[in-house]
């Protein structure tokens, strides 16, 4: 009968320590899981930052300004034209239909998405100098730009209509 108990009791034991154990990886693997989102939010946000800062530390304009995308241009070799071509035209665009919604980059002829599963409805934003929503690309200072964890705001360079363009 003793046996039976001390049994019972090591086998409570084991099943509560297996339990432990599972909740411990369950919690483990959430924490590697939010790591590698977060790395690649960062990731995300980089690549976005080096197309704006491109064009604000250089002679760069706004060309287009929409709900779904945003076309930047800079003359990043100082030959003072942009070539449409190269990496001298950025565009970035929500693409996709239906629950399939992605941020894409465009530099010239090549693209690749940034981002995937964007909720529907995602769009840029545009703020003006006051910080309110604006009405026309040539007022507008600053893009939200949305991604998986939300929106990331930039400073936009001038727009082409701003800077005679």
């Amino acid at each position: 009968m003793e046996s039976a108990a001390v049994l019972g009791l090591e086998t409570a034991l084991l099943v509560s320590l297996a339990a432990t154990m599972l909740s411990g990886l369950a919690v483990l693997n959430d924490g590697e899981r939010a790591s590698a989102d977060l790395l690649r939010h960062r990731q995300v946000e980089r690549l976005l930052a080096g197309s704006f800062e491109r064009c604000a530390t250089g002679p760069g304009v706004v060309v287009e300004a929409l709900s779904d995308k945003v076309v930047l241009a800079c003359d990043s070799d100082g030959d003072g034209e942009v070539d449409l071509h190269s990496s001298e035209l950025t565009t970035l665009a929500v693409r996709g239909s239906g629950s399939q919604r992605r941020l894409a980059q465009q530099f010239g002829g090549q693209s690749r998405t940034l981002v995937k599963g964007l909720p529907v409805g995602s769009a840029f934003s545009y703020y003006d100098q006051s910080g309110g929503i604006s009405s026309s690309a040539s007022n507008s200072r600053a893009v939200a730009v949305p991604t998986a964890a939300g929106l990331l705001l930039f400073a936009l360079p001038e727009t082409a209509e701003s800077s005679g363009g």
